[in-house]
């Protein structure tokens, strides 16, 4: 977890955006659901799954 939307992946190089996130600490460790991806744009559509105990 970045800031506000954006999540840092562990297993990429990317950063990406997720919707409707709760308020949630930075550098929180957060679990995805890929729902689909576009490897043209390197954007992935995802939401949250869990968030780990800070």
């Amino acid at each position: 977890m970045l800031r506000d939307d954006l999540v840092r992946l562990d297993c990429a190089p990317l950063v990406i955006r997720v919707p409707a996130l709760p308020q949630l600490e930075r550098g929180q460790v957060v679990t995805l659901d890929i729902l689909g991806f576009d490897e043209l744009a390197l954007e992935l559509d995802c939401r949250l799954r869990e968030a780990a105990a800070a």
